[in-house]
């Protein structure tokens, strides 16, 4: 079957080698850790597991042929002194480049058949001082496998 530890450390590692992409977090970029909540830790970016949907391949035609759907998230932090609109634009940034290292290889080290999609979801914290803007992308990897 599926190993989604495997397919977050190869997304994880394709953007630890993406010469753009490593310079985006000011820490080392890991996996499965807790959210980062601090502002003075942005830029930040962090790899998950996410959810995985199992289809069977064809009905009555043996066991084990399954389609895979996993979805590993790229959790994505950045932050501004200046304004919220600096900061977004710092954060769309940061998205483009990890879409951009993402699709460098879409088969993640093959350890998926391809990926098929993105789904970006955006985030905010309102800091108790007006002078921080903190944002935070959530960017789903859509991918398939097809299991034997």
């Amino acid at each position: 079957m599926i190993n989604m530890y495997t397919i977050t450390e190869a997304l994880r590692d394709q953007l630890k080698n993406d010469p753009e992409a490593s310079q985006i977090s000011n820490r080392e970029i890991l996996v499965d850790e807790y959210v980062n909540v601090n502002p003075s830790n942005a830029p930040w970016m962090c790899v998950y597991k996410g959810s995985m949907n199992l289809e069977p391949r064809t009905l009555g035609m043996g066991a084990g042929r399954y389609t895979a759907s996993p979805e590993p998230r790229v959790l994505v932090q950045a932050v501004s002194y200046q304004s919220g609109e600096d900061c977004s634009s710092l954060l769309d940034y940061y998205v483009n480049t990890v879409l951009n290292a993402v699709v460098s290889d879409p088969t993640l080290g093959g350890t998926v058949d391809m990926v098929v999609g993105f789904n970006i979801e955006y985030g905010y914290v309102e800091a108790d001082r007006p002078s921080i803007h903190f944002q935070t992308a959530r960017i789903t990897v859509n991918c398939e496998v097809r299991t034997s």
